[in-house]
Protein backbone atom coordinates (compact mmCIF):
# COMPACT_ATOMS: atom_id res chain seq x y z
CA UNK A 1 0.00 0.00 0.00
CA UNK A 2 3.02 2.23 0.59
CA UNK A 3 3.61 2.65 -3.18
CA UNK A 4 3.19 5.58 -5.73
CA UNK A 5 0.77 3.82 -7.70
CA UNK A 6 -2.12 3.00 -5.95
CA UNK A 7 -4.61 0.97 -7.89
CA UNK A 8 -7.81 -1.03 -7.43
CA UNK A 9 -6.42 -3.76 -5.79
CA UNK A 10 -4.03 -2.03 -3.18
CA UNK A 11 -6.63 0.61 -2.51
CA UNK A 12 -8.83 -2.39 -1.33
CA UNK A 13 -6.15 -3.96 0.78
CA UNK A 14 -4.78 -0.77 1.83
CA UNK A 15 -8.44 0.14 3.45
CA UNK A 16 -8.38 -3.55 4.81
CA UNK A 17 -5.34 -3.28 6.48
CA UNK A 18 -5.72 0.43 8.19
CA UNK A 19 -2.76 1.66 5.66
CA UNK A 20 -3.91 5.23 4.55
CA UNK A 21 -3.18 5.16 0.94
CA UNK A 22 -1.67 8.59 -1.30
CA UNK A 23 -3.82 10.95 -2.48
Amino acid sequence: SKTAVVTKVDESQASSSGDQKPA
